[in-house]
This record gives structure tokens, C-alpha cells and sequence, in this order.
């Protein structure tokens, strides 16, 4: 695909996130945050009207680009302007309505993508067909990375080539006393426990309780949204990330 028009320098969320400027306490605003969130949000919203599910949101495949005239004006670019944001990764991209039979789907076995799936999407042998809720649990695990801006992956170098880590800054994802990976049901534990605690403190309640939302979309469980069900009893995804949206909208900074 061709660069847009006007925009040069691209990078992925994760390359910002993990960005040194970030160690010096540089890192973007708080209206930069929640209007990249607001961007992502909307993003999801196209692909949910297209009736698709993307089913790779993480931030690899958010792509900024800087706009080629901000160039020589160093307060518009990173780490004070986040730039424009592209949803990319449709590899597994597919109809919403294609749906195929439990226990027959192979998913990924690496830690370093399932942590932005749903407990039910994760490991290698998934329970539960994929569905437009479990993008949205996705989004919510980035909007919390997006709120605290920090990564939970770290790409480390070695002579057998590129390994990813938890971000032991984080301690989400590893059981660090027995060095293994957390169960799935843990990790969505951890992660509503952490937008709970540290949200309101960087980019306040409301954020945090679209986060919520997300992380808890397939449980049913967060308030307002227990007559958007259809008839199969799930939450309408499409109706669901127009409420995160409106919820993104309503913050004001």
C-alpha cells in the first residue's frame, strides 16, 4: 500500500511505546492519547459497519505517520504530536457472519499476541468462534497500554534473532517466581485490575470505564449495554463500539 499523501515517517504504536524519549519522561499528551484512542476506536467502528472482524489488533499494527511539512518544527512531531494513525494487519481478516466451528481453529501460540486476545481466543486450540466482541476486548487491552503509555512487549536482540518479553515494568503477563506465562483467565484479571487502579490517574474515570467496557464485552457485565443483545444473546458488537466511541468522545481535555 502507498504511504498517504503528505505523510511520511512511519512507525508502529509499539515503536513509539517503546520509544527512549519515553525513559526521559517525554511521552505524548493526554489530548494526544485520548485522540489517537478516539482514531482506533472509529477505525474499529469502519471495519465492524463492513460486518468484518480484523482479529490482529495489537499495536504493531497501528501505523503513525508525521506529516512531511512538520519536518523542521520539532513541537509537531513525537513526542509532542503523535501524528496520523492507520489500522493495518487485515492478514486474518474475514466476515463477521463466516464463523467456523468450535475446536476446530488454530490460533497463535505466542504469549506476545494472545495477551491482546479474549481468555477464550487464546492458545493454540480456541473454544469459542471469533466474533466482533473479541476485537473489541483487543482494543481495550491497547487503549490501556495507550492510558499508561507503556509497552507490555519488549523486543529484545540476540544472536538467534528478535525475542519478545513481558515488560517486567508491567508484571501482567509472567508468574515471575515460576517463570511461566499467566493462565488467560489471570491475565484478563490483571488487566481490568490495572485499568481499575492506574487509568484514573493518568487520563481519568471516563477513559477508564471505556476500557472496562471493552475488557469485560463478552461477559455482559459492565452497566448500560444488557439490552444490546441479539438474538443469540450476545451484545451486538457493531452497537458496542459506537458506545465505546461515544464514551471516547465525551472526554474533555
Amino acid at each position: 500500500m502507498s504511504t498517504p499523501p503528505g505523510m511520511g515517517k512511519p512507525r508502529t504504536l509499539r515503536q513509539l511505546l517503546c520509544s527512549p524519549l519515553n525513559d526521559s519522561g517525554l511521552g505524548p499528551s493526554i489530548t494526544e492519547r485520548v485522540r489517537l484512542a478516539v482514531t482506533m476506536a472509529t477505525a474499529v467502528l469502519y471495519v465492524h459497519a463492513a460486518k468484518l472482524v480484523h482479529k490482529n489488533i495489537r499495536p504493531e499494527n497501528v501505523l503513525l505517520f508525521e506529516g512531511l511539512s512538520d519536518a523542521n518544527d520539532s513541537y509537531s512531531v513525537y513526542p509532542h504530536r503523535l501524528g496520523t494513525a492507520v489500522l493495518m494487519g487485515f492478514d486474518f481478516v474475514r466476515f463477521d457472519a463466516n464463523k467456523s466451528l468450535a475446536g476446530t481453529r488454530v490460533e497463535s501460540g505466542n504469549w506476545e499476541k494472545n495477551i491482546y486476545m479474549h481468555p477464550g481466543r487464546q492458545g493454540e486450540y480456541t473454544e469459542v468462534s471469533y466474533n466482533m466482541l473479541h476485537d473489541i476486548y483487543s482494543l481495550g487491552v491497547v487503549l490501556l497500554e495507550i492510558a499508561l503509555w507503556k509497552t507490555f512487549v519488549v523486543e529484545d536482540v540476540s544472536v538467534h534473532g528478535i525475542i519478545y518479553n513481558p515488560n517486567p515494568q508491567v508484571y501482567l503477563f509472567h508468574n515471575y517466581e515460576t517463570k511461566r506465562p499467566k493462565r488467560p483467565e489471570e491475565i484478563q484479571a490483571a488487566l481490568i485490575q490495572t485499568a481499575k487502579d492506574f487509568i484514573p490517574m493518568s487520563l481519568g474515570e471516563k477513559y477508564r470505564d471505556v476500557v472496562l467496557m471493552c475488557l469485560n464485552s463478552l461477559e455482559g457485565s459492565f452497566e448500560g449495554t444488557e439490552g444490546m443483545r441479539d438474538v443469540d444473546g450476545i451484545i451486538v458488537g457493531l452497537v458496542f463500539i459506537q458506545k465505546v466511541l461515544g464514551g471516547l468522545k465525551e472526554i474533555s481535555v
